[in-house]
C-alpha cells in the first residue's frame, strides 16, 4: 500500500473493524452479564418460593415424603428447572429435571443428577426448621438458553445487532471511500503542481475547495513559493541584464581605447591612460561588490558575534567617510546613548559605511551627517541611525535598495558618478543577517 488513497482507506477500514470489534466485545460482555443476572434472579426467586413451602410441609407432616413434596411443588415447577430435595440424612426424596420426575431408587440416575452439582460446587443447601435440619435443597433453572422464548429473544437481538453492524459498515464505507479519494486527489494535484513548478511552469493554480485545512495551507505555501520563484527569476534576469550592461560599458570603452592605441589612431596620453585606469577600477569595484553580496546571501554565512564599543564604531565610520570623500564642507555629528551592543562588527561596519557614503554623496554643500546609536524596542535591540541634510529625488526613493540601481539625478551635478549600485543592497542584506534595526 504505497499510495495515499490505499493507506488512508486502509486506516478508515482498520478503524471501522476495531470499532466493530469493540462494540461486539461490549455487546457479548453485556449479554453474558445480563444472562448471569437473569439466572441468579430466577434461582433466588425459585428458592424463595420452594423453601417456605417445604418448611411448611415438613412441619405439617412431620417430614419430607416424595408424594407430598411433588404435590406441594407441582404448582411451581416448569420444564426449565431442576429441583432436588433430600431428607436430613441426604437421601433423595424428590428429583425433578426438565419437566420430568426422576426415579430416586436408581443409584445411576441419582449419580447422573448430583455429579454436575459437585463439579460446579453447587451442592444442596440445608433446610432448617428453627435450629433443626429437616432436609437439603438444590433448585435452579436449566439456564437462560433452555427457555425457547429466551432463545428466540437472544437470536432476535443477535440478528438485529449483526444487521446494524453490517449496515453501519456499508454506510461508513461510502464516506470513507470518498474522503480517502478526495484527500488522495488533492495530494496528487499538489504533487503534480509542485512537479510542474519544478519543471519551470509559473501559472499553476492549486485548488482548495473540499481540501483539508493542512492541504489548503500546503496549497497556499506552494502558490507563495511559485510567486517567490517567479519574482526571483525576474529579478535574476534583470540582474543579469544589469550586470551585463554595467560590465559591457566600461569594457567596451576600455577595449576601444586600447585598440585605438594599438593601431596608432589614439595617442596613449596620460589623461587617456588615467581614464582607462578608472574604467578598470569601476569594473573591479563592481566585481568586488558582487562577490561580497553573494557571500552575504550565502546559506553558509555565519555571524561573528562580539561586544561592539559604540564610540570606536562611530569613530571608524567617520574616519572612513572623510578619507573616501574629503569634503571639507560636510560636518559630522555623532551621538551614542549606550556604551556598547552585540553584533557582527565587520558586517555592521560594511552596512552602515555604505549608508554613510550615500549620505555624503547626497549631502548639499555645507551639509551635515548625523550618526547615532541608541537602544530600541523590543529590549536588547539596537538602532543605528544615519541622517543627512541632503535630498533624494522622490522618483528614486522606491528604488534605493534595488541592486545595481544608480540615480541619474545627483546633487551638485554629480549625475552618473558613484559606485556599483550594490552598496545599499549589501547594507540591507547585512542588516537582515545581523537582525539589527536601523
Amino acid at each position: 500500500m504505497k499510495t495515499l488513497f490505499a493507506r488512508s482507506f486502509a486506516a478508515f477500514f482498520v478503524s471501522l473493524v476495531l470499532l466493530v470489534l469493540v462494540i461486539l466485545a461490549v455487546f457479548l460482555f453485556g449479554m453474558r452479564r445480563s444472562i448471569g443476572d437473569w439466572n441468579l434472579y430466577r434461582r433466588q426467586s425459585l428458592q424463595n418460593i420452594i423453601v417456605p413451602s417445604l418448611n411448611e410441609l415438613a412441619r405439617r407432616e412431620g417430614g419430607l415424603r416424595p408424594d407430598s413434596v411433588e404435590r406441594e411443588l407441582s404448582q411451581f415447577l416448569n420444564p426449565n428447572q431442576y429441583v432436588y430435595v433430600f431428607d436430613a440424612e441426604r437421601r433423595p426424596v424428590f428429583l425433578y429435571r426438565g419437566g420430568e420426575r426422576r426415579a430416586i431408587e436408581d443409584p445411576a440416575v441419582v449419580e447422573e443428577l448430583i455429579s454436575p452439582l459437585e463439579e460446579r460446587g453447587a451442592m444442596p443447601a440445608a433446610l432448617f426448621d428453627g435450629d433443626v435440619v429437616i432436609g437439603f435443597l438444590a433448585a435452579d433453572t436449566l439456564g437462560f438458553m433452555s427457555d425457547v422464548a429466551n432463545l428466540r429473544f437472544l437470536r432476535s437481538v443477535t440478528l438485529t445487532f449483526l444487521s446494524a453492524v453490517i449496515l453501519a459498515a456499508v454506510v461508513a464505507f461510502i464516506p470513507a471511500y470518498r474522503i480517502s479519494r478526495g484527500i488522495s486527489n488533492s495530494v496528487k494535484e499538489l504533487a503534480e503542481g509542485l512537479t510542474a513548478i519544478g519543471e519551470g511552469k509559473r501559472d499553476i493554480e492549486f485548488r482548495r475547495s473540499g481540501a483539508a485545512l493542512e492541504l489548503s495551507l500546503v496549497a497556499e505555501t506552494a502558490e507563495s513559493l511559485q510567486a517567490q520563484l517567479e519574482y526571483e527569476e525576474k529579478l535574476r534576469r534583470q540582474w543579469a541584464q544589469d550586470i551585463s550592461h554595467d560590465l559591457r560599458t566600461p569594457l567596451t570603452a576600455f577595449r576601444t581605447q586600447l585598440e585605438g592605441m594599438i593601431e596608432g589612431i589614439i595617442e596613449p596620453t596620460q589623461t587617456r591612460l588615467a581614464a582607462m585606469f578608472q574604467e578598470l577600477l569601476q569594473i573591479e569595484h563592481l566585481v568586488r561588490d558582487l562577490r561580497e553580496l553573494s557571500h552575504i546571501e550565502s546559506p553558509e554565512m555565519r555571524l561573528n558575534w562580539s561586544n561592539i564599543n559604540c564610540e570606536s564604531f562611530i569613530g571608524l565610520l567617520v574616519r572612513r567617510s572623510k578619507a573616501a570623500h574629503q569634503r571639507e564642507d560636510v560636518s559630522y555629528v555623532t551621538e551614542a546613548t549606550i556604551d556598547s551592543f552585540w553584533g557582527d562588527e565587520q558586517l555592521l561596519l560594511r552596512a552602515v559605511d555604505n549608508v554613510v557614503q550615500n549620505a555624503v554623496v547626497h549631502a548639499h554643500d555645507g551639509g551635515q551627517i548625523r550618526i547615532s546609536i541608541e537602544e530600541a524596542e523590543p529590549p536588547m535591540t539596537t538602532r543605528i541611525e544615519v541622517r543627512n541634510t541632503g535630498v533624494i529625488d522622490v522618483a528614486d526613493l522606491p528604488h534605493v535598495f534595488e541592486r545595481l540601481y544608480r540615480s541619474e539625478r545627483r546633487p551638485n551635478n554629480k549625475a552618473g558618478t558613484g559606485g556599483s549600485g550594490l552598496g545599499l543592497s549589501i547594507s540591507r542584506r547585512c542588516i537582515s543577517q545581523s537582525k539589527t534595526a536601523f
